[in-house]
């Protein structure tokens, strides 16, 4: 399994945590929808009568740009700030409470783009440890946080990863088998659902 050490986690992430290994989340936040393939037994299915209230405020943190931020940059002990360490809690919390329901043979993206500047080699260090991963045939850690998929394979593409976009290296994952546990949270996204968000947690996976 591939795992970053210190020098490269410092330099992916460098100054701005608030562009790298994010699907770039839109500056803003980002329906009730139910879809059953399955039971999942001890699991409850995440919707707005099943979250607490605390639950829904870390989903609205999560769908913010510069909040997801945070709570991912907790994730690599960026931000210590105790408000942060125990909304990591919570969230790992509700990966063992909920799951999707979904199909876990359904393939799900994930969008990434790093802007082409040359003073900027995060996207090497990126390729070049997803390279080594292949070449071992060891199995790819997408990061050290949870991160966002969608469902709409557009979204990942064009919306994230800004596959036809010039300024900037793309990079799209296919989750092809979902084993672990998931947060589908369209049902908070209000106009935004079109970009139908899973939440997995990669970073134990």
């Amino acid at each position: 399994m591939i795992k970053f050490n210190d020098y490269d986690k410092r330099q992916i992430l460098g100054r701005g945590i608030k562009d790298i290994f994010n699907a770039i989340r839109p500056q803003y936040p980002v329906k009730k929808y139910s879809e059953v393939f399955g039971y999942n037994f001890g699991m409850k299915q995440l919707t707005k009568k099943t979250a607490t209230n605390k639950e829904r405020e870390i989903i609205n943190d999560w769908l913010d740009y510069y909040e997801c931020q945070h709570i991912r940059g907790a994730y690599y002990g960026i931000f210590t700030d105790k408000n942060y360490v125990n909304k990591v809690q919570l969230l790992d919390n509700m990966f063992k409470k909920y799951d999707s329901f979904l199909n876990k043979n359904e393939t799900i993206y994930r969008g990434i783009r790093f802007e082409k500047r040359l003073d900027d080699n995060r996207y090497e260090i990126f390729v070049k440890n997803i390279d080594k991963a292949f070449k071992n045939s060891e199995i790819i850690k997408i990061d050290e946080a949870p991160s966002s998929f969608t469902r709409n394979k557009n979204v990942a593409f064009y919306e994230f990863a800004k596959a036809d976009s010039d300024k900037f290296h793309s990079i799209v994952f296919k989750l092809i088998k979902k084993k672990n546990n998931e947060l589908y949270i369209k049902d908070f996204a209000g106009k935004f659902a079109y970009q139908d968000e899973i939440v997995v947690k990669s970073h134990k996976s």
